[in-house]
C-alpha cells in the first residue's frame, strides 16, 4: 500500500510540474500552495516509523472513501488531501533525516594532534605558541583558534608543556575535562594521565589560574607552584618546588616519577619504552616512591627501580614484570 500511495501521489504532483493536470486539479493545487505560504511553516518531529505509518494509513483511507463515494460527489477534495498527505509525510521523512546527522560539535571543528608510546611532538599555533607534547597525549584546537574571544585548546589526555604567546586581550585555556586552565602568556607544565587520578599543573613563568567545574582552584600560581587535584579524594593540594624537573622531559626524554606507586610507576615505563608492563600483586606493595630517571636503556632504569624499591623483576625484548617487595 504505501508503495501504490507514493506512486500515486508523486504521479499527481509529476503532472502538475508537466502542467498535465486539469485546470480545475491545477488549481487546487495552487491554492494549497499559495495558503501555505501566508501560513506558519509545517513543523513536525517525527520519525521515519511515524511518517511511514501516517502515509499507509491516510492514504488507505482516501482510497477507500474514494472507491465508496457517491458518483455524483466531486472527488476533486480528494486530491487536496492526498497533496496534503503527501507533503506532509515529505516532510516527516526531511525532518527525520535531518534529525538523524550527527550535529556539528567539537570534534568536527578541531585539528588534532597526538602522539604514541615512547613519542614526543612540539606544536606551533598560529598565535606564536608553543607546545610539547610527551608520549601518550591527545591534545585538540579549535578551527577558530584564531578568531574567537578566546585561545582554546584541549587537552584530553596525558602531559603537556606549554609556551603562551602573550596576548592580552584574547586568553589562552586548557581545557581537560572539567579543569579550565586560563593564562595570557606564560610558560607552564599539565599532567593529566588516567592512572595517576589526578590533575597537576605547575608553573615555570608567568601566572596561571585554574578552575574545576566552574569554581576556582587557584587564582594566580606562580612561578615553580605546583597544583595537585587529587580525583579520588577531591583534595587539592599546592606547594613549592623545582619545576624544571617535572618538564625535563620535553628537551632531554627524562622521567619524573613523583610520588607512586610501583603499579603506576610500571604504567609510566610502557609510555617510555614502549613494551608491555606486568606487576605481580601491586596489592603487596603501596608505598610510594618518588625518582628521576634520566633518557637510558630500559635496563638501566629498572634497576634504579629495583634498587629504590627493593623489586625484582623479568625483564625480556617485549615484556617487564615487576615483582613487589613482600616484606
Amino acid at each position: 500500500m504505501k508503495i501504490k500511495g507514493d506512486k500515486y501521489l508523486q504521479k499527481k504532483f509529476e503532472q502538475y510540474q508537466a502542467g498535465e493536470l486539469s485546470d480545475l486539479e491545477k488549481s487546487i493545487v495552487d491554492d494549497w500552495f499559495e495558503k501555505k505560504k501566508k501560513g506558519d511553516p509545517l513543523s513536525i518531529h517525527a520519525n521515519r516509523l511515524l511518517a511511514e505509518q501516517l502515509r499507509s494509513t491516510l492514504y488507505s483511507g482516501i482510497q477507500y472513501r474514494i472507491q465508496h463515494q457517491d458518483k455524483k460527489q466531486n472527488p476533486i477534495k480528494w486530491l487536496k488531501i492526498a497533496c496534503m498527505l503527501f507533503l506532509i509525510s515529505g516532510v516527516c521523512v526531511f525532518t527525520f533525516r535531518q534529525l538523524k546527522q550527527p550535529k556539528q560539535d567539537k570534534q568536527e571543528l578541531v585539528r588534532i594532534f597526538s602522539t604514541a608510546n615512547s613519542q614526543h611532538k612540539r606544536i606551533i599555533l598560529e598565535d606564536g605558541t608553543q607546545i610539547w607534547l610527551n608520549a601518550a597525549t591527545r591534545l585538540s584546537v579549535a578551527a577558530d583558534f584564531t578568531n574567537s574571544n578566546f585561545r582554546k585548546v584541549y587537552l584530553e589526555h596525558g602531559e603537556a608543556f606549554f609556551q603562551v604567546k602573550k596576548d592580552r586581550s584574547r586568553p589562552f585555556k586548557v581545557i581537560t575535562q572539567n579543569f579550565t586552565t586560563t593564562v595570557l602568556g606564560t610558560s607552564f607544565n599539565i599532567k593529566s594521565y588516567a592512572e595517576l587520578n589526578t590533575y597537576n599543573v605547575a608553573v615555570t613563568s608567568g601566572k596561571v589560574k585554574v578552575d574545576y567545574l566552574g569554581k576556582p582552584l587557584a587564582k594566580g600560581l606562580t612561578p615553580n607552584e605546583v597544583l595537585t587535584y587529587n580525583l579520588l579524594t577531591e583534595q587539592k593540594t599546592i606547594h613549592k618546588q623545582e619545576v624544571s624537573l617535572l618538564s625535563k622531559w620535553k628537551s632531554n626524554n627524562s622521567v619524573y616519577l613523583d610520588n607512586l606507586t610501583l603499579a603506576q610507576i610500571g604504567i609510566a615505563l610502557s609510555r617510555k619504552y614502549n613494551l608491555q608492563v606486568k606487576v605481580t600483586n601491586p596489592q603487596q606493595d603501596k608505598k610510594t616512591y618518588t625518582l628521576y630517571l634520566a633518557n637510558q636503556p630500559i635496563q638501566q632504569a629498572v634497576q634504579r627501580i629495583a634498587l629504590q624499591t627493593g623489586m625484582s623483576y623479568q625483564l625480556t625484548s617485549h615484556t617487564l614484570i615487576l615483582n613487589p617487595n613482600p616484606f
